[in-house]
């Protein structure tokens, strides 16, 4: 038995859920649920510089689980990976794979724990606390916002931009993100990295 994560590029978002869903089509050779991206070659590459694939160890470095944590040859596309690790190295993996998985842009799916991971995991977890920080975003755009414009008539902001503009243009921000156009891609304010 081994411990096991997959990654892939997220082009959409999936809720933990659909991630699970799409993990088991991929494990039935199913890949239509993924799409080719560089970044997996590129984390490919760099997890094997570190830890190579358990079919290109040598026979004297079989039993060392420092060099090779690997329990059988990762299953692999142009659309995603998983690996399967030994249980003994299960933590180990499991952060080294989603740090590498972050720094490639990469989500991780952990089917132990039945949950995806994204690289800006910090705002997006659940559907409640992605809206949570929506709303906190909004209200913080809009409280600084208004501060800035309402105290600062005579005083000096960014350079020398009067903070009141800085503020009208914090509480803009707010408004067009309150009413749902978009101007931050992946940002606080995107309705669209919603899990639907």
């Amino acid at each position: 038995m081994s411990c096991d994560f997959a990654v892939w590029y997220p082009h959409h978002r999936l809720s933990h859920q659909e991630a699970g869903k799409l993990y088991v089509r991929l494990c039935e050779g199913n890949q239509e649920g993924v799409q080719s991206h560089h970044n997996l070659e590129s984390f490919y590459e760099e997890l094997t510089s570190k830890h190579p694939e358990i079919d290109s160890i040598p026979d004297d470095k079989v039993d060392d689980l420092d060099h090779c944590p690997w329990s059988c040859a990762h299953d692999r596309s142009p659309g995603h990976i998983i690996m399967c690790c030994v249980w003994p190295k299960a933590a180990y993996v499991e952060g080294l794979v989603r740090e590498l998985a972050k720094k490639h842009g990469l989500a991780v799916y952990d089917p132990q724990s039945e949950k995806i991971h994204y690289p800006d995991d910090a705002v997006i977890v659940k559907g409640g606390s992605r809206r949570r920080a929506r709303t906190f975003a909004l209200l913080a755009l809009t409280g600084i916002g208004g501060l800035a414009y309402a105290f600062g008539q005579d005083m000096v902001g960014v350079g020398s931009t009067p903070l009141q503009i800085l503020g009208g243009v914090l509480i803009g921000v707010a408004i067009l993100g309150g009413v749902g156009l978009n101007i931050w891609r992946g940002g606080p304010l995107d309705k669209r990295n919603d899990p639907k």
